[in-house]
């Protein structure tokens, strides 16, 4: 049986190796208590603090704005992760 996950569902991190990292999931939602960008570790490997949230991109198109983790079109996690977004043909 071949599981389908929602963007919503899939999910990035990385870590810098002293407590510190950044995750969320790929549609750039907040589904979990410690996701963030920037999470900070005060006392490593403990005492998190979550610094950055979250951004929301936006893409402005002739006039046009366009929020980016609507047209998500490929994922990459190779070292960091990589995003790749397809807006009115511009990739």
């Amino acid at each position: 049986m071949i599981m389908m996950l929602s963007n919503s569902e899939k999910e990035w991190i990385v870590t810098n190796g002293l407590g510190g990292y950044a995750s969320l999931t790929l549609s750039g939602t907040n589904t979990r208590k410690y996701h963030g960008l920037l999470v900070a570790s005060l006392r490593p490997p403990l005492k998190r603090w979550v610094i950055v949230s979250n951004m929301l991109e936006e893409i402005d198109i002739g006039g046009e704005k366009f929020r980016l983790a609507e047209y998500l079109t490929d994922f990459h996690n190779d070292f960091f992760p990589v995003f790749y977004y397809s807006v009115k043909n511009v990739d």
